[in-house]
């Protein structure tokens, strides 16, 4: 019988590895003439640098803060975006075409497009730092408050706060 060097667990002969931490085993020979006292699985794959495969009970949760990986976004939050950077290009398109045709036109006509164009500042101004806001706290794996989500859905766009809504839900129940 051979035992572990490094737990002491009785092992059989046959035995390459202990089955209680993984240490390689070794015959009392090699164990003196060793210059290393013990040796781990990993220190044996390391040699040959084969990657180690971490199993379901060797992963760690780590903190999200902690790591240089960014955060993943969901594609709900990636629709919404969309979805919302689509509105914010389209006041500004309509913005800018109310402008040119009231520059173009003129007279009392053009007078009207241009004060059409200013009024569509007014919802620009509002979607803008909504979406900007929205898109900052989801690539930070942040979520937004409700009120937010219902605002979305009422002045922003309709399709992004029911994507924003039904994504807050999916990730509370998970």
């Amino acid at each position: 019988m051979k035992y572990c060097v490094k737990c002491g667990t009785q092992l059989e002969d046959e035995q390459a590895f202990c089955h209680n931490c993984g240490t390689r085993a070794v015959n009392v020979e090699e164990q003196n003439n060793s210059t290393k006292t013990s040796s781990s699985v990993d220190e044996f794959f390391a040699d040959f640098d084969v990657p180690k495969q971490q199993s379901e009970y060797q992963k760690v949760e780590t903190d999200a803060s902690n790591c240089d990986v960014p955060y993943k976004r969901s594609g709900l939050s990636l629709a919404a975006s969309i979805m919302m950077w689509l509105t914010v290009a389209t006041c500004g398109f309509l913005f800018a075409v109310y402008l040119m045709m009231g520059a173009i036109i003129g007279s009392e006509d053009g007078l009207a497009m241009l004060v059409v164009a200013f009024v569509m500042l007014i919802p620009l101004c509002w979607i803008l730092p909504m979406t900007l806001l929205y898109n900052k706290a989801a690539k930070n794996g942040k979520k937004v408050s409700l009120a937010f989500e219902i605002c979305t859905l009422l002045f922003v766009n309709t399709f992004a706060g029911i994507l924003m809504l039904v994504d807050s839900y999916s990730q509370n129940n998970n």
